[in-house]
């Protein structure tokens, strides 16, 4: 472990910023699904059709990924994502409720193609973003991730300031027809049942805000790519500010050098540099910790500090192993678990269910902003941790299939322990997630290109998954939140 500083606020938030808009309006969409199942014939159908569309938009990666991502500049793509999203968000506003006959009923036609259009773009991010981040200092990672995070919690306080998805228990009395010594009359029966509250404002408010969210992060990532304080960010900055015969030594001295050594001595050179064109030397020592590498100037000047590269020797099967972690975790935290959220929580009341959900958007970012300051590289202690998740996840599981009567249903110390559960797993398998994509980093844009297919990947396995487990095995059954 490592403790990691120096990134410029500026551009920190920027970046955080930027974040943002990879999965803020698909986010969106599961925050207004108390809305959309009232309004839309598919009723509590929709999630299903959602999860499959969006693991359907998995071609977009695929796709770019064999054919576009050497031949099509890298920044006009991220303006495209960044430009579909908020168009499709704002298109959602006026024909999120269109409906057509398809098969001789009505369907949301017009939600289900604005809903694969997101999941398209939102989807192909991740490998193009991804790569976009080679071009920055590996502190960057933990802004990025932050932002997705943030994406996610943004959506969700926004859901409750508009108050999506309040329940009201009232007794309500209907009229039913009785036969009683063959005498037919109305006899009258009252039942328990969830009433929806109205809200703050409208689903079109909801989602006209979330364009505007996302037109925000096109700004941040304009000043991110053109920007001149964001260029000094820069990795490939450092080295033109060098003198050509510093610049000819340090290469000549990296040729010699293990790969592992050479990525730190580009990540390192002129970190801490004061002067622009003052020449640095290279003193690079492996010990137990890691690769120590002290950054001195040709005069042998002390002004400048030692610094720790936290970037180890990665085996072949390290490499292997962190994308088979990557591909599960994002297995679980992306599709698996989300998909059972309701199933998991419900039984424990409403007020817990949105306790769980809010919390865990909340330590999403809340552990990628932990990653900037404690960074695990050991590929064997994330393998620990991502067990410890998944444990954690198994326990979601177990209550989601015993619904609607899980462990220790209807007491205090059941509705603390799952809540409490559920953020610590989110926290857990969002900080592994964040420490696989810095190793990855340190490969440049093809390991972060890989980490990205590896991330949709695991994605997609396990949306199908659980799109079978719940619509065709029917493994888990709803529950009445006023039963």
């Amino acid at each position: 472990m490592a403790t990691r500083q120096g990134a410029a606020v500026l551009v920190y938030i920027l970046m955080i910023m930027f974040g943002v808009s990879s999965w803020v309006d698909i986010n969106g969409l599961w925050v207004e699904l108390p809305i959309m199942v009232q309004e839309l014939p598919e009723g509590w159908n929709l999630p299903s059709y959602i999860v499959v569309l969006t693991q359907l938009a998995n071609i977009g990666p695929v796709i770019y990924s064999l054919l576009c991502s050497n031949r099509v500049s890298e920044k006009l793509v991220i303006y495209f994502i960044i430009g579909i999203g908020a168009l499709t968000c704002l298109l959602l506003v006026f024909f999120w409720q269109t409906t057509t006959i398809v098969a001789g009923a009505p369907h949301s036609t017009a939600m289900f193609i604005l809903n694969f259009i997101l999941a398209l773009v939102d989807c192909t991010s991740t490998v193009v973003f991804f790569p976009f981040m080679a071009t920055f200092k590996p502190v960057y990672m933990s802004a990025y991730f932050s932002g997705e995070g943030l994406g996610g919690l943004l959506s969700g306080l926004l859901g409750l300031a508009q108050g999506a998805g309040r329940i009201v228990c009232l007794n309500v009395t209907e009229y039913v027809n009785a036969t009683i010594n063959t005498t037919e009359s109305l006899e009258a029966v009252t039942t328990m049942r969830a009433i929806y509250e109205d809200n703050n404002f409208s689903f079109e408010v909801y989602f006209a805000i979330i364009s505007g969210i996302i037109v925000m992060s096109g700004v941040a990532f304009t000043f991110l790519a053109f920007h001149p304080l964001c260029k000094e960010e820069h990795v490939q900055q450092t080295h033109k500010q060098t003198k050509k015969t510093s610049q000819e030594r340090d290469s000549q001295a990296s040729m010699e050098l293990p790969a592992d050594q050479r990525k730190c001595q580009i990540e390192l050179t002129g970190y801490e540099r004061k002067h622009p064109d003052e020449p640095v030397g290279i003193d690079i020592k492996n010990d137990t910790d890691g690769i120590k590498t002290s950054v001195v100037s040709e005069e042998g000047s002390t002004n400048m500090k030692d610094k720790t590269c936290d970037v180890k020797a990665t085996t072949g099967t390290e490499y292997i192993i962190s994308l088979l972690l990557t591909g599960w975790v994002n297995c679980l935290r992306n599709s698996a678990l989300l998909a059972v959220q309701s199933y998991s929580c419900l039984p424990y009341g409403v007020t817990q269910y949105h306790l769980a959900v809010t919390l865990a958007n909340l330590a999403n970012p809340l552990a990628c902003f932990f990653d900037l300051f404690i960074h695990v590289t050991s590929v064997p202690a994330l393998s620990s941790l991502t067990l410890l998740g998944s444990l954690l996840g198994v326990y979601i599981m177990a209550a989601a299939v015993m619904s609607p009567v899980p462990v220790l249903v209807g007491t205090l110390a059941g509705s603390i322990l799952i809540v409490s559960v559920w953020v610590v797993c989110v926290f857990i398998l969002t900080y592994v997630k964040v420490s696989l994509a810095s190793l990855f980093r340190a490969e440049g844009k093809k390991g972060l290109l890989h980490c990205g297919v590896a991330t949709q990947v695991g994605s997609a396995i396990g949306g199908v998954s659980m799109f079978v487990f719940v619509n065709i095995l029917n493994l888990f059954k709803t529950v009445d939140p006023c039963s």
